[in-house]
């Protein structure tokens, strides 16, 4: 599965390529969440079970939850409490087979936004990489440009006191005899 809304091969490098065993590894794992969690205040997502609450008397409580389960809802559990009365209703299974592609492409595009980010980082992490190996380089064959010229210079400085304190050889000896 390719995904064309990322800029693969413009701005990034895609070094994690789609994974088909971690996809569905996800696709798992977002079934068994569905299966397990329930819809309510605090849930984020979907779910196959839904909370149920009504703070009224029980009897008026009661009388609401009878029309729901009509609908095809079943009682997974129930808390009572004066006032108050808090159901886990399992949705109806046509609900839950008509949700699961959904859950299913949502997993998918999870994936896909995962590893993208993932692969942004890589990339960033490769460019610094790069840059400074690249920075690396030019530093030491500066320092051995330098070094290369330092040497230069100490050997022509060498050469040029070797001449000036050589010692006369015997033609230059009498050169400078006869002149004196």
């Amino acid at each position: 599965m390719t995904n064309t809304t990322n800029n693969y091969g413009t701005t990034v490098v895609e070094f994690f390529k789609h994974n088909e065993a971690e996809l569905q590894e996800l696709i798992s794992k977002k079934k068994d969440r569905y299966s397990k969690d329930s819809e309510g205040l605090f849930h984020k997502g979907m779910a196959a079970n839904v909370d149920w609450v009504r703070q009224v008397p029980l009897e008026m409580a009661l009388m609401e939850l009878q029309h729901v389960l009509k609908d095809g809802f079943t009682i997974i559990k129930v808390v009572n409490e004066p006032l108050y009365l808090k159901a886990i209703l399992r949705k109806p299974d046509n609900i839950i087979v008509a949700e699961l592609p959904k859950l299913i492409e949502l997993a998918q595009v999870e994936y896909d936004q995962a590893r993208y980010e993932k692969n942004v980082a890589e990339t960033a992490r490769q460019i610094s990489i790069t840059v400074e190996r690249k920075a690396r380089d030019a530093a030491v064959a500066a320092a051995k440009a330098e070094a290369k010229r330092q040497t230069s210079d100490e050997q022509k400085a060498l050469a040029d006191l070797l001449r000036a304190y050589a010692k006369p050889t015997d033609i230059e000896a009498e050169s400078l005899e006869v002149t004196a």
